[in-house]
């Protein structure tokens, strides 16, 4: 009885503390300062081979781009992929394997896979890069992150197969879309 006492009494006590720690004013004449400019988070640099052995670099990469990581074995990442494909041109999509331990590195078969069980030709790049994954601290997947000029606009952690909101994103960036319904 005496600790749910004591419970109350510091709930009671705290709630003077919460939300804000200052009166509003009610003066609306004062400047208010203005955060200028955000700077955003650069994409790493990578200079990788697909499953063509075809070289993919972020020095000629065109912006906006998408970099999608995954990994071969990961079923539920699919659908992510499969709204990405219908969504963003070739060559603005890049298909990256996040799996360094040995036996997943693959990406020929990967590919061919991914092509099996969404029942069509997909011509993005697939691309063994675990220390880009790294770098970029994925840890979960699927991970979308869109790219601009400026560095990383957005990203994205888990399921995401809404072709409208991947198709906002993109247009938003400037990109433009490989089907337009």
């Amino acid at each position: 009885m005496m600790r749910r006492r004591l419970l109350i009494f510091l709930i009671v006590g705290m709630l003077p503390l919460s939300g804000c720690l200052t009166w509003a004013s009610s003066d609306t004449s004062e400047p208010v300062d203005v955060i200028a400019e955000v700077t955003l988070p650069v994409f790493p640099e990578f200079n990788l081979k697909d499953h063509q052995n075809q070289s993919w670099s972020s020095d000629e990469m065109q912006t906006p781009y998408v970099a999608y990581f995954s990994a071969s074995w990961c079923t539920h990442c699919k659908p992510t992929l499969g709204a990405l494909d219908v969504v963003i041109p070739n060559g603005s999509l890049l298909v990256l394997n996040k799996d360094g331990r040995d036996g997943n590195d693959d990406m020929a078969k990967w590919h061919t896979d991914m092509e099996g069980e969404l029942n069509r030709s997909l011509s993005h790049p697939f691309i063994h890069a675990p220390d880009l994954a790294s770098g970029l601290e994925v840890l979960g997947i699927p991970v979308v992150v869109f790219v601009s000029s400026d560095g990383i606009e957005e990203r994205w952690e888990g399921l995401h197969d809404d072709v409208d909101e991947i198709r906002s994103v993109w247009e938003g960036l400037g990109g433009i879309s490989a089907v337009t319904e």
